[in-house]
Order: structure tokens, then C-alpha cells, then sequence
């Protein structure tokens, strides 16, 4: 996956990309890891030192895309402070209608069909002949 990421970059954000490379590389190394939790190593003492790295690991991985939502929400959440101070102070009471909103109302729509609204084509002529 993380050749897939590097290659076909299928983000619009290339920090969003970044991340997701980060995502793979911890997973990548977490699974070097398997191999030591089966009994293919038989001290029980050096399975039990690499459970605790690889739980070690993963609590850094989560911890920082826990700290990357949480700043995001925090700057998403002064943003929106800062639009509504601004709407309060000029007057403003309702936002323009965006073109997002309008076409989520219009796939909403049902579009009843009649029997003659329907064609059907005419069946293609063979041009072999005996």
C-alpha cells in the first residue's frame, strides 16, 4: 500500500499523504513483529520485551494522529468562532447559499418515470448475409 501511496498520490492534500505514508511505515515495521509472538523463538522473556515495543509502538502511532485530529478540530473550531464573530458584528444572519448545499438537495429529488418516458433502441442489424 505505501507504493501505492508513493506512486499514485491519490490525496489532494500532500499533508494528508504524509501522513497516511507514516500510517503504512508504522505498520510496516509492526509487521516485522509477528514472527517473534509465535513459537519460532522459545524464550518466553524476549516475546514478552518485544510485546511491550510493539505495544510501545503503537500507543506513538496513536498518540499522533490523536495530536493531528485534535489540532485540526481545534483550528477547524477557531475558525468557525471567527466566522460567526464576524456575522455577529456586520449583522449577518444566514449564509449564502453554497453550491455544495444546493446539490445536496438535488440528488435528494426523485425523478418519476412514465412508461413512454422510456426507449428502448433498436436492435443492431447484422451485416452478414447468406
Amino acid at each position: 500500500m505505501l507504493c501505492y501511496y508513493m506512486n499514485a498520490k491519490p490525496f489532494n492534500n500532500p499533508f494528508q499523504l504524509k501522513m497516511e505514508c507514516m500510517n503504512e511505515g508504522f505498520l510496516w515495521i509492526l509487521s516485522y513483529f509477528t514472527p517473534v509472538f509465535s513459537h519460532f523463538v522459545n524464550e518466553s522473556w524476549v516475546r514478552f520485551s518485544a510485546g511491550w515495543v510493539f505495544v510501545g509502538i503503537c500507543i506513538i502511532m496513536v498518540l499522533v494522529n490523536l495530536t493531528i485530529v485534535g489540532i485540526s478540530a481545534v483550528k477547524i473550531g477557531i475558525l468557525r468562532y471567527r466566522k460567526y464573530k464576524f456575522m455577529k458584528f456586520y449583522g449577518l444572519t444566514e449564509e449564502p447559499k453554497s453550491k455544495l448545499k444546493a446539490a445536496e438537495e438535488e440528488k435528494d429529488k426523485v425523478i418519476e418515470l412514465k412508461p413512454e418516458d422510456i426507449v428502448f433502441p433498436e436492435p443492431a442489424k447484422s451485416k452478414m448475409t447468406f
